[in-house]
């Protein structure tokens, strides 16, 4: 790029010093970003959502697109079809106003007249919560005026495919909210390019760059055509862990006179990349992820010894984790809802109330005045509980106890845990019990062993102990806080309340959990003869589950007997088989 001069209106240049979402969409704004961080992006300019608005609504495209649309089954995909053909017909037979000519063309010479590739960038696109990506079109080895103007509008009318008018629909994001700015690059005539992700999307390790990389231009990747070669880097150990070489029997490359073209290839045996480019590769993408403090999905191409970096998305396919202190480091988590049977959300209040019985817990070990947020055991990620098992998992002692443990609380995950355990990153090291820790276990040894003497000798008598003191407290809390007849409590006594139960809640656990043990402890017993017995754990379950105050198996069978009288009831059977779950309740 030689010209010097400002771009005019309404072009904007990728190097500007701010951008908004609105004005240059969620693709154009990834690459603002990206400019203005240092990376190396191909130079350009983008034509502004405004200038969209303007043609549409010049050419009275609005109102066209609004009747087309109200004749149309959203779920039918020939309906979505012949809409997005109607609507995009509209957009060819649209006039661009002499501005906008005149611009494009200063913009074309301000990029030294060399071939260009023009790409959609829609306001609803790239974004973290949501994936566009392939819904609009991208026009490559553009050249000359009249080509650079035809595909900047060819652009503007793809924000009306099928696919993304059904994507829209499905997501309840209304079209009217919906714009589209045009990204107008220098071409990079590539000699290999791909995708590159800084997180594992299969296996979600944060650690683990990966990347696609084929011959020639990228769009043999993105549109499928083409098996590409797969690296799999190490970013602990900077090592390249895994190397698969595709066929890559196609490559695409621009043509003298615009466009490209698809030759055949086959080369197998040809490494895309050579290694140094693929460790390029990683830390640049690390950087990137730093940028945006999320793992990226990453196009780039490899031209003249160089990488350009030309496009970053977020990965939206990656379950959460949660957060960390040492984040460097590799952490095991296990589900608290797949213990419990719950894998729907928690809501705010049951994460915290859970957390809380954790905090009470954590006082058995010494650690006083723990709340939910001080708690170190469970954490939060996509609304759901986890508890941290890393540290126990690499001691040498915890990391025997714990396929025990979880033989009687969660069997089915045994298998899981195993492996875990084998993995060298996870493996236990063989330090000593240190002295601090010693004298924790020895507390919470000593106290548990005294309550489950207590429980096992009268475990009905200290069971109705503990309800009493409940319903003794719950009683206390109302008279205290009971409003006068035919008033209410104001909000700072209800404030008051809510601190009371609040800072009892926790200790409750240390009470109840010595009445839980001596009942797991002959579970674990029986587990244990039952697997010599019969090769696995099920008997033991099956009897257990047969003792009284078994609170999970006494629901079970409430539902059978409602289950039963239900079946036996035929209008009341046919109204549960035909009425939505919604409704019943």
């Amino acid at each position: 790029m030689t010209v010097t001069e400002p771009l005019p209106a309404p072009l904007i240049p990728l190097n500007s010093p701010s951008f908004d979402l609105g004005t240059v969409g969620g693709k154009g704004a990834n690459l603002v970003r990206l400019v203005n961080a240092g990376f190396q992006v191909p130079p350009g300019f983008i034509v502004p959502t405004t200038a969209y608005k303007e043609f549409a609504s010049e050419n009275q495209l609005f109102q066209n697109i609004q009747s087309i649309l109200k004749e149309i089954d959203p779920s039918s995909p020939n309906d979505l079809e012949n809409a997005s053909q109607k609507i995009r017909s509209e957009f060819s037979k649209g006039k661009v106003s002499d501005q906008l000519r005149d611009a494009l063309e200063t913009g074309w010479h301000w990029l030294d007249q060399q071939p260009v590739a023009v790409r959609s960038s829609a306001t609803a696109e790239d974004l973290p919560d949501m994936s566009f990506a392939g819904q609009q079109d991208t026009y490559l080895n553009v050249i000359g005026n009249e080509a650079l103007l035809d595909a900047v509008v060819k652009c503007w009318s793809s924000l009306w495919t099928a696919r993304a008018i059904g994507y829209r629909t499905r997501n309840r994001i209304p079209h009217n909210e919906v714009s589209l700015s045009v990204i107008v690059q220098q071409m990079v005539q590539s000699q290999s390019s791909g995708v590159l992700f800084t997180a594992n999307p299969l296996t979600g390790l944060r650690s683990d760059v990966v990347i696609d990389a084929t011959l020639g231009l990228g769009e043999a990747l993105v549109s499928g055509q083409v098996e590409p070669d797969h690296y799999i880097v190490d970013m602990d150990s900077k090592n390249i862990n895994e190397k698969f070489l595709g066929s890559k029997q196609v490559s695409i490359h621009g043509l003298p006179d615009g466009g490209v073209q698809t030759n055949a290839q086959g080369a197998s045996d040809l490494q895309a990349i050579p290694d140094e480019v693929i460790l390029q590769l990683a830390t640049t993408g690390k950087q990137i992820e730093k940028v945006y403090d999320f793992p990226q999905d990453i196009e780039w191409a490899w031209a003249n010894d160089k990488i350009f970096i030309l496009q970053s998305r977020p990965i939206t396919s990656l379950y959460p984790i949660p957060e960390v202190s040492d984040s460097d480091h590799l952490h095991v988590y296990f589900s608290f809802g797949a213990v419990q049977g719950l894998l729907d959300p928690m809501t705010p209040l049951g994460q915290d109330a859970i957390r809380l019985i954790f905090a009470g817990g954590s006082s058995l070990f010494g650690f006083e005045n723990r709340d939910q947020h001080t708690q170190g055991v469970i954490k939060i990620a996509g609304e759901r509980l986890w508890g941290d098992m890393t540290s126990i998992l690499r001691h040498p002692v915890g990391s025997k106890i714990a396929p025990k443990v979880f033989l009687g609380i969660e069997p089915g995950s045994l298998n899981a845990l195993e492996q875990i355990l084998s993995d060298p990153k996870i493996a236990a090291g063989s330090g000593k019990l240190r002295f601090r820790t010693f004298l924790r276990l020895l507390k919470f040894g000593s106290h548990m062993i005294r309550r489950m003497m207590h429980f096992a000798r009268h475990p009905d008598d200290k069971a109705d102990e503990i309800e009493r003191a409940y319903q003794d407290n719950v009683r206390e809390l109302e008279e205290k806080y009971r409003a006068p007849s035919g008033k209410t409590n104001d909000l700072e006594t209800n404030i008051q309340l809510f601190r009371e139960i609040y800072y009892a809640f926790p200790y409750a656990v240390p009470e109840i959990a010595g009445g839980a043990l001596p009942g797991l402890l002959p579970l674990l017993a029986l587990s244990k003869f039952s697997k010599q017995l019969h090769g696995s754990n099920d008997l033991a379950l099956e009897l257990t589950r047969g003792l009284p105050n078994n609170v999970t198996t006494q629901m079970d069978l409430i539902l059978w007997d409602t289950a039963k009288t239900i079946k036996a009831d035929q209008s009341a059977y046919e109204i549960l088989k035909s009425t939505p779950a919604e409704e019943l309740s």
